[in-house]
């Protein structure tokens, strides 16, 4: 029968940690998205505000959604770099958040019961 596989990372080793490091998610904003931006804004005050909103996030796909602490929905994209950043941006139009998400949301607590009936109703067509 052989001996028990265990872990198949095996022991930590500089090298596998500074590969686990790289591959944590980063929140860097975007200038596009600043006050005088081009792109939809940027309701995220702080770097600290936005890395924890980039961990605690709902992903679909490449893409993370959050809330706010003052109730602002938020899409982190990932900016494609080697440091694996993420920018975020406001949701302008809720219809623009998908409704597995908002029900991901629901079901772990990010928004309340009234706020995912709202979504429902308004944004995805009643269903």
């Amino acid at each position: 029968m052989g001996a028990p596989r265990g872990n198949s990372s095996g022991p930590a080793t500089k090298g596998n940690i500074e590969a686990a490091k790289s591959a944590a998610k980063k929140y860097i904003p975007s200038p596009k998205h600043e006050i005088g931006g081009w792109g939809s804004p940027n309701p995220i005050k702080s770097k600290k505000e936005g890395q924890k909103l980039l961990n605690t996030g709902i992903s679909d796909g490449k893409q993370i959604y959050n809330i706010t602490k003052t109730g602002k929905f938020v899409k982190f994209q990932p900016d494609n770099s080697p440091n694996n950043g993420y920018h975020a941006y406001e949701i302008t139009k809720l219809s623009d958040l998908p409704q597995r998400v908002a029900k991901k949301m629901y079901s772990s607590g990010l928004i309340d019961f009234k706020t995912y009936k709202k979504l429902l109703k308004n944004n995805f067509g009643g269903k």
